[in-house]
């Protein structure tokens, strides 16, 4: 069990670290994953100012996205994954959270629908949702703050010489914790 919380621990920590210098590196750049879906359509998720954007669309999808002479760019047969500035980005958001499409937003959190008029020859649908920052900060912070928490807390009542399991001081006892019924033997130091 102790082995399970520090895991989740540094795992939580992990993300929290993750999410933060996200959310922090796209005030500048965002970040685009763009994927074919198995009926051959354009489906991704973007890293921009606002949060995390899922996207689902029409539009036929090769695995080429972005412009040519994007830097830092990373293609495959099925997947594109690009860096531009924020900036770049903001026009596309704009056209995809248009007023007129959003079908509810709040607290940041946002859904909308529609057509997009980025595409030439059609103007294929698209559902989109995006997830504020914050929200996946405190998603991340909640675990991590409650696992070392704990941790921290066993640690003192090991150094204190209190009952691992509920806490009670067994300095005085010999074989049982008086409070819970534990052996003693469980808690000794290594």
């Amino acid at each position: 069990m102790k082995r399970a919380r520090q895991i989740v621990w540094l795992f939580g920590a992990g993300l929290l670290l993750l999410m933060a210098s996200l959310w922090i590196a796209t005030t500048r750049h965002a970040y685009v994953l763009a994927v074919r879906d198995p009926s051959g359509h354009l489906a991704g998720a973007a890293a921009e100012r606002k949060g995390i954007l899922f996207v689902l669309t029409q539009i036929d999808f090769d695995g080429e996205f972005g412009p040519d002479d994007s830097e830092n760019d990373l293609r495959g047969k099925r997947f594109s994954f690009i860096t531009a500035s924020a900036d770049e980005m903001l026009p596309l958001h704009d056209q995809i959270f248009d007023p007129a499409s959003i079908v509810w937003s709040i607290f940041g959190f946002s859904m909308s629908g529609g057509t997009l008029s980025i595409v030439a020859q059609s103007s294929p649908r698209y559902s989109a949702i995006i997830v504020p920052y914050w929200f996946l900060v405190l998603l991340t912070a909640v675990p991590t703050i409650v696992a070392g928490r704990s941790a921290i807390r066993r640690r003192r009542w090991r150094r204190l010489g209190l009952c691992m399991v509920c806490g009670y001081d067994i300095r005085a006892s010999t074989s049982l914790c008086p409070e819970c019924g534990s052996s003693i033997q469980v808690h000794a130091k290594s």
